[in-house]
């Protein structure tokens, strides 16, 4: 049986994502965490063997919690959730130590056979990742400037494409507004951009935001 901990900072994804798989034979019991403190306070008191975590979270994200989970647990098994089924994140979090990446918009179909093929040892990359490495591969892959970005800078281009202020997104990151307009400046800079209408243009016809 496999203990499993559930870390994102939504609730109701929490919900769902337990739906999921309490119903499995393989589950035992299942925990839940709002962000990657919580997470720890919990790794504490009860045997996890396998942590679901969300790659954008306010303060710690999660690929920077990666290597610090994997430094005090380093027999942990790591399935890392995202909103956008991008190929430089599933590297990034494979390259980090994770043992598996998988999309949020795949996760009702994809999870229990992510959860099997991560506990098993082996690598599970969602569906959708695979896709867009094979138009890379192909070269049928439209231009994404993006992948040019950083982790935070991803969350915060996301953010200022589904039109928040900075003040809003410093409070949604658990930044100050200082950092969020360095970050915008970084952003529009590796993306050759000039403005915010750009950005949420570029963010609505490269689907990062809906």
């Amino acid at each position: 049986m496999v203990n499993v901990l559930i870390v994102d900072d939504h609730p109701v994804i929490r919900l769902g994502i337990r739906s999921i798989i309490e119903d499995s034979s393989d589950i035992g019991q299942c925990f839940e965490a709002g962000d990657v403190d919580e997470m720890f306070k919990v790794l504490e008191k009860h045997l996890i063997d396998l942590i679901i975590l969300d790659i954008s979270m306010p303060g710690t994200n999660g690929i920077v919690a990666i290597p610090k989970i994997l430094l005090r647990y380093p027999n942990m098994k790591l399935l890392i959730m995202s909103a956008l089924a991008e190929d430089m994140y599933a590297m990034q979090v494979v390259k980090a130590g994770a043992h598996g990446f998988i999309s949020k918009e795949s996760v009702t179909e994809e999870l229990p056979n992510a959860i099997s093929t991560v506990i098993k040892g082996s690598k599970y990359l969602s569906n959708a990742v695979v896709d867009n490495m094979m138009n890379i591969y192909l070269g049928n892959k439209a231009e994404t400037r993006h992948e040019l970005l950083s982790p935070r800078e991803i969350e915060v281009l996301i953010l200022i494409g589904e039109g928040h202020k900075m003040a809003d997104i410093a409070k949604k990151l658990h930044i100050s507004i200082k950092t969020v307009s360095a970050h915008r400046s970084n952003i529009m800079q590796k993306m050759n951009m000039n403005n915010n209408s750009q950005l949420i243009k570029y963010c609505i016809e490269r689907k990062l935001v809906y």
